[in-house]
């Protein structure tokens, strides 16, 4: 198996650089994880987010209710998959949905859907990584056969959907990483709306950034 070497910190420059509102809402939706991978968990519970965590695989979910029992970081721990509707699992909708390393791990065709079901419960901003081109991975040696990479992910892939995306290098590589991110339309152009939470631009760098229309640094008010 060959390891994805873009680092924990490197990624996560990488996606402030992206989405520079990241830390400035109240609710999380975090999907997927185990005790040991929760890369973006402890920053988003420092930054004060209120989550809840979905995973599909039973025995991480224990994992994860024994972790819960000291750390805290969440709400509520709940069994789903992605690529059914998430809104009938979590009953509710949140400011931020992460899908962090998730994309590779379910077929091809059913990226779509996954990208569907996360937009339906996101209000603010939804996020998902993955690595840019081959990052080979089977079953891992906890038997999860949810771990086994299905397809090298490649940004139009994300793009089809219409996210934005961003890569750490133009090329796929083991160095580079790949961000897709996605906003709801402004309440001009979808209903239903909430017409409190008008957006307006957040000023930050300009990322490496490819994909739909419209301003990626576009973000609704800061968090009181």
């Amino acid at each position: 198996m060959r390891q994805h070497n873009a680092s924990v910190p490197i990624r996560f420059w990488h996606l402030m650089q992206c989405v520079p509102d990241l830390m400035k809402y109240q609710t999380c939706l975090y999907i997927g994880g185990n005790r040991a991978r929760l890369q973006l968990v402890p920053a988003l519970k420092w930054a004060g987010y209120r989550m809840d965590i979905m995973e599909i695989w039973k025995p991480y979910l224990q994992e994860l209710r024994f972790l819960n029992e000291k750390k805290e970081y969440f709400r509520r721990i709940l069994r789903g998959d992605v690529t059914k509707p998430i809104l009938d699992v979590v009953k509710e909708r949140y400011d931020l949905v992460v899908w962090w390393h998730g994309c590779e791990h379910v077929d091809e065709e059913a990226l779509p859907v996954a990208l569907a079901n996360i937009q339906k419960v996101a209000r603010r901003l939804a996020v998902c990584a993955a690595p840019h081109g081959h990052c080979g991975q089977g079953v891992t040696k906890d038997g999860n056969t949810y771990q086994r990479h299905r397809y090298d992910v490649m940004p139009e892939h994300i793009q089809h959907c219409g996210w934005h995306t961003g890569t750490l290098e133009d090329a796929p590589s083991m160095r580079s990483h790949l961000i897709g991110w996605w906003r709801p339309p402004p309440p001009s152009c979808a209903e239903p709306h909430d017409a409190h939470q008008p957006e307006r631009n957040v000023e930050g760098p300009e990322p490496h950034v490819s994909g739909a229309g419209g301003d990626p640094a576009a973000a609704p008010p800061e968090r009181p």
